[in-house]
Parts: structure tokens; C-alpha cells; sequence
């Protein structure tokens, strides 16, 4: 069974038959996988983003190769690059490797289960990367601060906004799937998709704003993922017929993403100011001895 919703003035050209993808992702998506819970094509350029964010951040890891500290090699001193962060973060990008091959020969359970598997990788990645920073970060504060501030800029937000694309992706892709095999309804399927990224925006909202503060205090890229995509959504929606209540739906999630991302902005920067991370620092001067301990 496919998915299939139509849209006014959309072009429907044939899949290409060269190479090692058989169909453009638009006219796949377009053709097959469509739900008024889609976002307009031009949000596709969240993955050139995301994933130039984080060529910056792998190339920020081989420079690392390259630098020293007082303590020893940068990579190594401290080891906020660990492997077990390596490893999810590597098979996380193969799975999206995987999942566009799969995705593209529309196999759709496949697909639906390397999207999940992706992003689940890519969650335990960025869980470790905001662990490893905060475990060392009293150290990085006293002793190299601006390998603190890359490693914020760079690894907690290039993973941030990865992640929050995987986990979008990974919801659709879920949702088609249990329509597709399972036969749940069209609205149904839609619900599903808003309402579990409802969820998860109020859940990480809180979480992020209290017990993890001070793990991942400079981290906001999510939110800009999430306000594009439902941007997305309500642009590819509002001239569509008989789906009032999804453009409600999706016009209250953009505006949830719109306040969370402002009051998440400003919380960063009145704690930066007011309540900032290590003040009480006990890091000794001296670089060596203080690793050390």
C-alpha cells in the first residue's frame, strides 16, 4: 500500500534509471511517501547545513591530531573525543548512508528501521559528546577555554541539529511505514507524526533547561531545525483542501518551536551571565597536576 497525497501544480517526472540511486528524493517523495504532514521541497537544505556544520566539527577533530597542550596531545589531553562517541557517531552516518540506498529502492520497513537506528546512534553520540565536555570542561575552563567554546560551538550544536533532523526523519518515516503495512488511517498517521514531535520538543525543552544545563547550557541548534521544518510544513499545507485542522496543528507546533527556541536563546544568556558554568572552579593553575588529579 502507498502513501499518496496530491498536491496542485506538482511535476511528476519518471525515476532515473543510472547509478546508484534509481529515483530523484523528490519525485520519490512526492510520488510515494507524501502526507499532509510533509514539508515543502526547498526544506531539503537542512542536510546540506547539518552536514557542513559537522565537516567543520571533523575537521576541528583532525586538527586536534595536530595540536599540543602543556598536558600532551590536544586529541588525547583531554580525550573529549572518545571512541565510544566516535563509534556511534560513525555508524549513525553509515545508517543515513544506508537508509537514502534503501529509501531509494522504496524497501520501506529497511528504511524505517536504519532512520530510527540513525538517529538512535546519533542521540547516544550526542549524550556522550555533552558528557565528555562537562566531565572535562572544569579543566578546559581553567587551561584552554577556547577548546571548550569549539568544542560547544562546533560538536554540541553541529550534533544537536543533526540529531533533530534524524529524529524528525526518523518520526515520517515511522509514521509512512505504519500506514503503509500496518494500514493506519491517513489522519491518524498525521497525528502521529505532530504529536510525537510535540512530545519531544516539550520533554527535551525541560530537560535541557534543568538537569542538563549544565551539560549542553550553549546548545540551540535544534530549534532552528525544527522551526524550518514546520515552516516547511505549513507552507506545503496552506493551500491544500479539507486539512484545516493539520494546518492548525502544524501552525501551534511552529509556534511551540518559535517560543521554545526565543526562551531558549535567552536562558542561555541570562544563566551565561548570572549563574556561569565552573565559577566555583577548583582546577588548579598548573596544567599538568591538575589533569592529573
Amino acid at each position: 500500500m502507498r502513501v499518496r497525497i496530491e498536491r496542485p501544480n506538482e511535476a511528476r517526472n519518471g525515476p532515473r534509471k543510472t547509478g546508484l540511486y534509481k529515483n530523484e528524493y523528490r519525485n520519490l517523495t512526492n510520488r510515494t511517501y507524501l502526507l499532509p504532514a510533509s514539508p515543502a521541497e526547498w526544506t531539503v537544505v537542512l542536510w546540506p547545513i547539518t552536514m557542513g556544520w559537522l565537516l567543520f566539527c571533523v575537521l576541528f577533530g583532525y586538527v586536534l591530531l595536530c595540536v599540543k597542550n602543556p598536558v600532551g596531545p590536544a586529541y588525547k589531553s583531554p580525550p573529549v573525543l572518545g571512541a565510544w562517541f566516535l563509534l556511534n557517531f560513525t555508524l549513525s552516518l553509515f545508517c543515513v548512508i544506508a537508509w537514502s540506498i534503501v529509501y531509494d529502492r522504496e524497501l520501506v520497513v529497511p528504511a524505517a528501521v536504519l532512520s530510527i537506528l540513525a538517529a538512535i546512534l546519533s542521540w547516544i553520540a550526542t549524550a556522550e559528546i555533552y558528557r565528555t565536555v562537562h566531565e572535562y570542561g572544569g579543566w578546559m575552563a581553567r587551561h584552554s577555554r577556547v577548546m571548550l567554546w569549539l568544542y560547544r560551538l562546533l560538536w554540541h550544536n553541529g550534533m544537536a541539529g543533526f540529531t533533530a533532523w534524524l529524529t524528525i526523519q526518523a518520526i515520517y518515516v515511522l509514521f509512512v511505514t505504519l500506514r503503509a503495512m500496518a494500514g493506519m488511517s491517513l489522519i491518524n498517521t498525521v497525528w502521529g507524526v505532530f504529536g510525537s514531535m510535540t512530545a519531544i520538543i516539550v520533554v527535551w525543552f525541560i530537560l535541557e533547561n534543568s538537569i542538563l544545563d549544565s551539560y549542553g547550557r550553549y546548545t540551540f541548534t535544534q530549534y532552528p531545525v525544527v522551526v524550518v521544518h514546520m515552516a516547511g510544513v505549513y507552507v506545503a499545507v496552506k493551500d491544500l483542501q479539507n486539512v484545516n485542522e493539520v494546518k492548525a496543528f502544524a501552525i501551534a507546533l511552529l509556534a511551540l518551536a518559535c517560543v521554545c527556541a526565543a526562551l531558549r536563546i535567552i536562558l542561555m544568556f541570562v544563566r551565561g551571565f548570572k549563574c556561569p558554568l565552573y565559577s566555583n572552579n577548583k582546577v588548579g593553575e598548573d596544567p599538568i597536576t591538575s589533569f592529573a588529579s
